[in-house]
């Protein structure tokens, strides 16, 4: 115990998929979790903190003096690692911050391996080349650089220092995945999981079923989340019977339950983690191919008509309406064959777990 590596983690906010990714890490170091406030209209949840013998939190709120989009600062990092003295640090990599930029150096001046992870260049149709100097200068600084995905990699090789970049493949923990077995290929409805925020299409979404169903499509949608949009869904759920509203669920379980009837999951707009939830669940996710205006890179985890399907343009009903439809009318073993893909990638993605390879990466 004495002799393990002392690693502290800094994420802007606790999220209920982060916590496993902290226990697992727990095992083999001792773990210092920073974290700021979650902003809870923004629908990420409150989430309690854990007790371990491995791990210690330290909550230190996120100030914002020139707004919510630059220059964002977790106030006292800096103090807090030269009084702990970690051994490495793993941190998320949003150059936005000034408080990442101050611990990218302040682990150059003190020695500590330092581990950024993140989305790199990958949102970057043509990166400026003043973009592409300032990640020149993060991966110069940085020990590795963990990236969410190969294609995050892929953006940064016009960089340099390719032997500093490792991937890691961004992934999460689910307890109660759906296996292929337990899916038909049949099933009547459609899934949706996310933040209810702008730019995730829920809107789009009701109405392409709504047109579904007055085609004699008789589809029902199930939404699972929470965010400033939650109040838009009731409405629409209380007016339309065929909108099920969940609201924010967190026990994996549920969700198994609640998504067993369902054929596909469908995330019209900009997302993230949620193509990796819809994967553990056997659903092959549905959504738009402009990769660099999803909010993260997981959609490429995406192959069309392979594990999921994409359509364009970006939130044009019509287009997602047309998917719909091409969807419904593929035989059944071919949807089973594609809800046996997408789960064989998210177990491609989650062996070995998520925290064995960032423990692995960090040489602990």
């Amino acid at each position: 115990m004495e002799n393990m590596k002392k690693v502290c983690f800094i994420y802007p906010h606790i999220t209920s998929y982060v916590l496993p990714l902290i226990y697992g890490m727990a095992e083999s170091c001792k773990l210092d979790v920073v974290y700021g406030s979650a902003p809870l209209e923004e629908g990420f949840g409150k989430h309690d903190i854990f007790v371990h013998p491995n791990v210690s939190w330290t909550e230190l709120k996120t100030i914002s003096p020139f707004g919510k989009y630059f220059g964002m600062y977790q106030r006292g990092i800096i103090t807090h690692i030269f009084k702990n003295r970690p051994n490495a640090i793993v941190f998320f990599g949003n150059p936005r911050y000034i408080s990442f930029w101050f611990v990218l150096i302040t682990g150059k001046i003190l020695k500590i391996e330092v581990y950024p992870s993140g989305h790199g260049l990958f949102k970057k149709k043509k990166p400026s080349i003043l973009i592409k100097l300032m990640y020149r200068i993060i991966i110069a600084l940085s020990t590795k650089y963990l990236c969410y995905t190969e294609s995050v990699k892929k953006s940064l090789a016009s960089v340099g220092n390719e032997g500093s970049l490792l991937v890691d493949n961004n992934t999460l923990y689910n307890s109660a995945p759906i296996l292929p077995a337990e899916k038909n290929g049949n099933e009547p409805d459609v899934f949706f999981i996310g933040r209810l925020r702008s730019r995730c299409g829920i809107e789009e979404l009701i109405d392409a079923i709504r047109i579904m169903r007055s085609r004699n499509k008789n589809i029902d949608l199930h939404i699972i989340g929470d965010g400033p949009l939650s109040n838009l869904v009731i409405s629409r759920a209380e007016s339309n019977p065929w909108v099920h509203y969940h609201g924010q669920l967190f026990e994996d379980s549920q969700i198994r339950e609640v998504s067993r009837l369902c054929r596909i999951g469908c995330y019209p707009g900009d997302m993230g983690l949620s193509v990796v939830h819809m994967l553990s669940l056997c659903l092959p996710p549905v959504t738009h191919n402009s990769m660099n205006e999803h909010m993260g890179p997981e959609p490429s985890y995406i192959q069309d008509g392979i594990n999921g399907f994409f359509y364009s343009p970006k939130l044009n009903i019509t287009a997602l309406v047309d998917t719909l439809f091409r969807i419904w009318n593929l035989p059944t073993e071919q949807i089973r064959t594609v809800q046996k893909a997408a789960y064989s990638t998210y177990t491609d993605l989650s062996t070995p777990p998520l925290h064995r390879r960032i423990l692995q990466n960090i040489n602990c």
